[in-house]
């Protein structure tokens, strides 16, 4: 008599059981790593931008100012950054993008559903490489809320750091 080779319904379905449980446990933390990622990414974008521009203002020898924009051309002139943003070399100190005045980066609006909101309409670094005279802070939110928030706050020396939370969200 021959020996019959393969599996039973019974052990098919187990293992059918089994690998739906696991992925019934695995998909949402699964989810949720990549939710962190992009966020993640997203910080690091910004914080990359704001160094950028502070290296600049300190290698030009003048003042570069990162602003939210709706076009990539001009600031916009409100605190909602969630649009994209831009930095520039004002050469001339007025605070405004000109036609002789360089656009050093341009940045893309978020992913859909994130918001990222400032203190202030923009962020000067002067020759120095301090901010303003001002602190500032940009608060990153997704979908989840607040204590998934993330924030990037510029000291008054021009540093850049990244904290954990946020006291609201929109």
């Amino acid at each position: 008599m021959k020996k019959q080779r393969g599996v039973t319904l019974l052990e098919t379905m187990a293992t059918v059981a089994i690998a739906a449980i696991l992925a019934t446990i695995g998909v949402p933390g699964l989810l949720e790593l990549i939710r962190d990622t992009h966020q993640s990414s997203q910080v690091m974008d910004i914080v990359a931008h704001l160094n950028y521009a502070r290296s600049e203002a300190i290698k030009r020898g003048y003042k570069v100012i990162v602003c939210p924009s709706l076009d990539g051309a001009v600031c916009s002139g409100e605190g909602r950054w969630q649009a994209g943003w831009i930095a520039f070399a004002d050469a001339n100190g007025n605070g405004a993008v000109d036609a002789t005045e360089t656009i050093l980066r341009v940045h893309d609006k978020l992913n859909e559903g994130n918001t990222l909101q400032g203190g202030r309409p923009r962020i000067a670094y002067q020759s120095s490489g301090f901010s303003s005279g001002y602190n500032d802070t940009l608060k990153l939110c997704d979908a989840r809320g607040a204590a998934k928030a993330r924030r990037v706050i510029i000291s008054m020396q021009g540093r850049v750091r990244v904290a954990a939370g946020a006291a609201s969200c929109p």
